[in-house]
């Protein structure tokens, strides 16, 4: 058995890692979510610590409040991280707050998984 790698391969790996997560919107233009990995310190943990306080909050159906919150809270991280926010909250925007949350919630999902936001705490400015 052999350790061996190429470079090429550690390349494509890396570039994968720094990619932008890129979301398709209804009129046929993408909206890019930038990699945790490329935004500044201030940036990176402004997103990290909304993010983990997300994690303590629940919506309630019948709390309109709470459902506010939480979108405020993940707008506020489309403006960090989306290179045209006004559009991607636009798209997102729903008549019903529970369906405007939901759908917000799973791109928000969709780009931790493909950034890996655990390691960019560690990731250098």
């Amino acid at each position: 058995m052999s350790n061996v790698f190429t470079l090429d391969a550690l390349r494509e790996e890396t570039k994968r890692k720094f990619a932008p997560v890129v979301i398709g919107l209804s009129d046929g233009s993408e909206v890019k979510l930038s990699s945790i990995l490329k935004l500044p310190k201030a940036s990176r943990e402004l997103v990290s610590t909304t993010i983990e306080q997300l994690d303590d909050l629940q919506p309630e159906e019948d709390d309109p409040a709470s459902i506010e919150l939480l979108s405020e809270a993940l707008s506020k991280v489309f403006n960090v991280i989306a290179d045209k926010p006004a559009k991607l909250l636009k798209e997102l925007d729903d008549e019903d707050p529970m369906v405007k949350l939901h759908m917000m919630g799973e791109v928000i999902d969709r780009w931790i998984g493909a950034t890996q936001l655990g390691e960019a705490s560690n990731s250098p400015a």
